[in-house]
């Protein structure tokens, strides 16, 4: 962990939200970006995120087959993931295998609860 703050892996293809989520959390978390699913999966394996923040609309790996991908691997299945989409899709992607959802545009306050929420109860999971 750099600097002691605890990692994000942020998977977005638009520049404009990346930009937006980066400012709301960079101050408190490392974070790492993704513009495509296919690049999510080889840096969640590689860099082991304490979350994972993605969209449902990627290239090359959607976050419905992203999600499927990451709770079926070996490292990355225990690896949170919050789902921010403007798609109504929170029921299929929760059965995909996302942990949390927020609908876009991602209000600041839901953003850190579902954060500390899943950090937290990831690391009560690892001890």
């Amino acid at each position: 962990m750099v600097s002691g703050k605890l990692k994000i892996l942020l998977a977005e293809r638009d520049p404009s939200t990346i930009e937006e989520l980066r400012g709301l959390l960079e101050a408190s978390y490392q974070i790492d970006v993704a513009s495509d699913g296919l690049a999510v999966l080889q840096l969640a394996a590689k860099l082991q995120p304490d979350l994972i923040i993605t969209a449902i609309l990627l290239p090359k790996l959607d976050g419905f087959q992203l999600c499927r991908d990451l709770k079926a691997g070996v490292t990355t299945a225990d690896i949170p993931i919050l789902v921010c989409s403007s798609l109504l899709a929170e029921t299929r992607i929760r059965q995909a295998g996302a942990d949390a959802f927020l609908s876009k545009p991602v209000d600041r306050v839901a953003l850190r609860q579902a954060i500390d929420r899943l950090v937290g109860r990831s690391r009560r999971r690892g001890q």
